[in-house]
């Protein structure tokens, strides 16, 4: 069994929906420029990460310390806080979970919420 931190709201929305894309719209406003620590899945040599897949696998991490990289400033974390991103904690059996050192992918339709953190507090 393998655990997820997935940045979203309590409806599932994620930080990178088209909907909202609310990442990186935090990251602008505050002057900040995207890094090659956060690199698309395509970019990541993720298994069985394909763009035509992306509404079966969805993005998180490995670990808080994983996020923390991806997410790595506290203001942006509060600003996100702020429009009710949080931190869903996931179970998920191995054969449907894929990392690389920056970032996990997983089939949220097989995984379990197992409870929701503070994305401020992490």
């Amino acid at each position: 069994m393998k655990r997820v931190y997935r940045v979203e709201r309590i409806d599932g929305l994620g930080m990178y929906n088209a909907a909202c894309n609310c990442f990186p719209e935090a990251y602008t406003s505050l002057g900040y420029r995207d890094s090659p620590n956060r690199p698309t899945p395509s970019n990541d040599a993720i298994p069985y990460w394909e763009l035509e897949n992306r509404l079966k696998w969805f993005f998180g991490f490995s670990s808080i310390e994983q996020l923390k990289s991806w997410i790595d400033s506290y203001e942006v974390r509060k600003i996100m806080g702020g429009w009710n991103y949080k931190v869903g904690i996931y179970e998920v059996d191995e054969e449907y979970f894929n990392e690389s050192p920056h970032q996990a992918i997983f089939i949220k339709s097989k995984a379990k919420l197992i409870q929701f953190l503070n994305l401020v507090e992490v």
